[in-house]
């Protein structure tokens, strides 16, 4: 039977934040309270019902449209810098969290301008799509990225999820022009290369691979 149960509030009031799930834990990181940047990161105990402040992010860091991923001991973030706050694009920082360390540290900084990042898991990879079209593969062993082909859409609002051997990067909202993207796009993770099983391939498009329905 499914149950609903009542948890206990957050330590910090915030909203847009990001939720992320580690060994047996769920975790709360940044957001913001009537246009102040909030950055606990909180741990809520289950067997207790309560939430504790365990870390807090970086201060030179977004603490909004974060993307966060749990892989091994450790929690990946990552986030838009703030050195350049003036602009509409920023930088992309990653950040490792060891919630058994409760330390959090920008272990790279890409000359990746945008907006929004979405991410998924992979293996010892992650995947990153940009809101203003990089694609980018991090491996976590050896800490080395790579550029996968460009999207061919400026897209926000989308979201990456993973199916077998493949990365599927599903909908959102187009920048230029403002329009809903309906496409599911396929990831040959072992090439880096975008493709899928379909009719009308175009050279030098993004293929499609689905509707979203």
């Amino acid at each position: 039977m499914n149950r609903n149960k009542a948890c206990k509030p957050l330590t910090s009031r915030r909203c847009n934040f990001t939720l992320v799930g580690h060994a047996g834990s769920c975790f709360v990181i940044g957001g913001i309270h009537q246009g102040q940047r909030i950055t606990d990161i909180e741990q809520y105990n289950v067997k207790k019902n309560s939430w504790r402040r365990v870390a807090s992010l970086p201060s030179n860091i977004h603490t909004t449209n974060l993307s966060c991923v749990s892989v091994g001991n450790v929690i990946y973030i990552f986030a838009a810098t703030v050195q350049h706050e003036y602009l509409q694009e920023h930088e992309l920082a990653i950040c490792l969290f060891n919630p058994n360390l409760t330390s959090i540290n920008i272990i790279a900084t890409l000359p990746v301008k945008t907006q929004q990042i979405r991410t998924c898991v992979l293996e010892k990879d992650i995947y990153i799509a940009s809101s203003n079209g990089d694609f980018l593969k991090f491996n976590t062993q050896s800490n080395l990225i790579k550029k996968l082909r460009r999207q061919n859409w400026l897209c926000k609002e989308s979201y990456l999820h993973v199916c077998g051997n493949a990365v599927y990067l599903v909908g959102g909202v187009n920048i230029e022009p403002l329009t809903h993207n309906d496409v599911i796009r396929k990831v040959f993770t072992l090439s880096g290369t975008l493709g899928g099983n379909f009719a009308n391939h175009c050279l030098g498009q993004m293929p499609i691979y689905a509707t979203v329905r």
